[in-house]
């Protein structure tokens, strides 16, 4: 996958240095005051109000002002997505730039975002003849970082031109800058484009190394989306190489890497619904508060009124005693209404700030974990010590996948509290259903030295949701790889029972004692216990395993011993054979 620097920076360089340029050179308070409301639009974002204010000035300005107003107004175009406007609107700044004469080159330096955005139109040749000259000429003005972010660009407009000696040239030249700033990313993505550039001609033996650096490099960075290149590079090499071994290794942590990106996008909407929810509640409360008030006055107008009913006659006060006796069981009844329904919100409050505590507790020893662990990689990777750095890489793997199941049970526990899980049943073959989770876990089950038995019997023919089924299976599973030790033993059956088929997990593992089994399928931090790798949770998993499986119409029990062994029992329906 060809990458390119887009010049974000440099973008915004541009119009704040226009922005300084303005408020110095403001003649009057209302010119000054413009200059700061214009400021202060384009830190909120507020571009379209922007753009209203400078359309009139743009209109009659001279000389210096009409360059520092067509460069806001290009950031602008950018900033709205319309490339191509902003590409014709830095065209228009360069030209007033090099009106004014050579003052303006070097605080001015128009030809690398230009450049930048011609890439994105894939119009490599003309990007090349704003940038070449620039670097030529200008680039001492510019620091090592984007010295090497021009060279990269270079290399890119050169490489899908065809012309693959220039574009060697420039990625040799942003290698050299990126090894000296020890810029891990920069190198894992330069590496890469220069594997590309050697597979384009066909040299695949000369692209492998590359492929391998980039690899190397996106490991060390530890950027998501360059980390999931890099593997999908490598899984498409040893398919080519024919090693489908290796290339499904890589085919995996891409997958993984992949994963982690959706999961990251799902817990970020998941924040968003979260914070909408917050204001529903707070909206809600308005609303009672509200009726609470209505109420207050409606008593009130009632009182008064019978106070003048009163001196009237006294069969109109007979009558009121009884409208003001109506109305007052219905206050009381409203009020009893209201009490329940504060307990029940309390109460759910309560379990999900409790669940969310828990939560942020348990990501933060990973989070600290995977930091200190960079840290040492930085260090390995200065000593060169490749042992130590795949040592690194192999412990972030097991925390990144204790991460990722803690948040893909956290995003399907906040589905299901949400109403947003649609079950779909269908019937299927108990142990086929069990042996497609079970094809992921046999690698983990092996490295970890524990013994994997099965018996499943033919008939056994469940109807269920196969997805949330698959969601309780991995639950189950990673809790018996968890919290059996080495050399232990799990087993997993399936049986019939009259319209019931039963599946039986089983491990030899730590156990559980009487008072963390009461609690198993409740939001509690006194249920929560390490496993044999010294690795915690949350407890969400067993909660969502009950609420899938309920669900499904069917029931989960769970007999464990301390130190002994742990019995996880799923009642599900039965169906006619699939």
């Amino acid at each position: 996958m060809l990458l390119f620097t887009a010049d974000q920076e440099s973008s915004t360089s541009l119009h704040r240095k226009a922005l300084a340029y303005l408020a110095e050179s403001c003649e009057d308070e209302s010119t000054c005051h413009q200059v700061e409301e214009l400021t202060a639009l384009f830190q909120t974002g507020d571009f379209d109000k922007a753009h209203e204010i400078l359309v009139p000035e743009y209109d009659q300005c001279k000389g210096e002002k009409c360059l520092l107003l067509s460069l806001l107004r290009a950031k602008i175009f950018y900033e709205k997505s319309l490339i191509r406007r902003a590409i014709e609107e830095y065209k228009v700044a360069l030209t007033l730039r090099d009106e004014l004469g050579p003052p303006y080159y070097g605080a001015f330096a128009i030809e690398p975002v230009l450049a930048s955005l011609l890439l994105e139109e894939e119009a490599f040749s003309t990007a090349i003849h704003y940038l070449r000259p620039w670097v030529e000429r200008y680039s001492e003005n510019d620091g090592k970082d984007q010295l090497g972010d021009y060279y990269h660009n270079l290399g890119i407009a050169y490489l899908h031109l065809k012309k693959f000696d220039s574009s060697a040239f420039y990625f040799e030249k942003s290698i050299g800058i990126e090894m000296e700033m020890s810029d891990t990313l920069g190198l894992a993505i330069s590496y890469m484009d220069m594997a590309n550039l050697y597979y384009e001609q066909y040299l695949d033996d000369q692209a492998i190394p590359y492929f391998q650096k980039g690899l190397d490099y996106a490991l060390l960075a530890q950027d998501p989306a360059v980390l999931r290149n890099a593997y999908l590079n490598m899984a498409v090499v040893e398919e080519n190489r024919g090693d489908l071994k290796k290339a499904l290794g890589y085919r995996k942590e891409y997958e993984k890497v992949q994963a982690t990106l959706w999961n990251r996008d799902k817990v970020w909407e998941m924040a968003e619904k979260e914070k909408a929810y917050e204001v529903g509640i707070r909206e809600r409360e308005i609303t009672i508060l509200e009726q609470q008030e209505q109420v207050k006055n409606a008593e009130l107008s009632r009182q008064r009124w019978q106070i003048k009913a009163y001196l009237l006659a006294s069969v109109l006060l007979l009558i009121l005693v009884g409208v003001v006796a109506a109305g007052y069981r219905m206050v009381s009844r409203s009020n009893k209404q209201m009490a329940a329904q504060k307990r029940v919100l309390e109460q759910m409050d309560t379990a999900k700030n409790r669940l969310f505590s828990i939560v942020a507790h348990d990501l933060k020893a990973p989070v600290r974990s995977l930091q200190r662990s960079q840290q040492k990689m930085a260090a390995a990777a200065s000593a060169r010590d490749k042992e130590t750095l795949f040592a690194l890489a192999t412990e972030n793997g097991t925390l990144l996948n204790a991460t990722q199941n803690l948040l893909n049970n956290l995003l399907q526990w906040s589905l299901d509290q949400t109403n947003q899980v649609h079950l779909v049943r269908e019937s299927i073959v108990a142990g086929r259903l069990i042996g497609q989770v079970l094809y992921d876990y046999e690698p983990m089950f092996r490295e970890r030295g524990i013994e994997l038995v099965t018996d499943f019997s033919a008939g056994a023919v469940v109807s269920v949701d196969i997805q949330s089924m698959k969601i309780v299976l991995r639950n189950l599973l990673d809790n018996a790889l968890k919290f059996t030790p080495p050399g232990g033993r799990v087993g997993i059956s399936t049986a019939m029972q009259e319209d019931e088929v039963i599946i039986a997990l089983e491990d030899n593992g730590c156990g559980m004692g009487p008072e963390v089994l009461s609690q198993l399928f409740e939001v509690s931090q006194e249920k929560i216990q390490a496993g044999t790798d010294g690795t915690t949770g949350t407890g969400l998993g067993m909660i969502l395993c009950r609420a899938f499986v309920s669900r499904n119409g069917g029931s989960i029990e769970v007999e464990s011993q301390v130190g002994q062994k742990t019995i996880v029992t799923l009642k599900l329906p039965r169906a006619m054979e699939a």
